[in-house]
């Protein structure tokens, strides 16, 4: 399933310097980016686009947009830092009631979506909820940010989160742990956030 900390570690740094020129948190964008592509699941191919973000102009890359099925164009960048540019040039540009939002998840969504970023009706609770799930990485988001993340933190990180209902459900529990772990879910408010409940 999703691996959160692989992507973590791969665009921590990015975000973290978009973090700053934004004056929002990096577990705040790592949880926009993270739940914009799936965890690096969904980026559009050859795109290195974090945010999923249209070209309006028409000449981006053609893909299926996954919320609303309909074909659009992305935006391509050459790496992902030259993505945080432009990404960071939008924000500034189209949302400024984002701008320094510091680490609360739900103001700086609230004012993309109120702006027109996310067509999904529970964009705001999703972001919430996934910034929250970067949150539970702890110290090992602030090593990823420095670019300074080792596999050897890991099984220490592994091992506390193993015990949290959510994560268990989005790493794939194991089918008999599955009443148990949804269960749990039910009543964990970020699951329910990042379920539409």
């Amino acid at each position: 399933m999703a691996d959160i900390q692989s992507f973590v570690a791969q665009f921590g740094p990015v975000a973290g310097k978009v973090a700053d020129q934004l004056g929002v948190s990096p577990d705040v964008i790592l949880g926009q980016w993270g739940l914009e592509t799936g965890w690096g699941k969904s980026i559009v191919p050859g795109t290195n686009n974090l945010g999923n973000i249209k070209d309006l102009s028409g000449t981006g890359v053609a893909a299926t947009d996954n919320m609303t099925g309909s074909n659009d164009k992305y935006r391509a960048y050459a790496e992902p830092g030259e993505f945080a540019s432009d990404f960071t040039s939008l924000i500034n540009r189209k949302y400024p009631g984002a701008m320094n939002t510091g680490s609360d998840a739900t103001k700086y969504a609230t004012a993309l979506k109120s702006g027109g970023y996310a067509e999904d009706p529970n964009y705001v609770s999703k972001v919430a909820g996934a910034a929250g799930m970067v949150r539970k990485l702890g110290e090992y988001v602030a090593n990823a940010i420095s670019g300074t993340a080792q596999a050897s933190e890991l099984p220490a990180t592994q091992a506390k989160l193993a015990q949290d209902p959510l994560w268990q459900m989005l790493n794939g529990a194991p089918a008999a742990q599955a009443p148990q772990v949804t269960d749990k879910l039910a009543r964990d408010p970020t699951w329910q956030m990042l379920s539409g409940a």
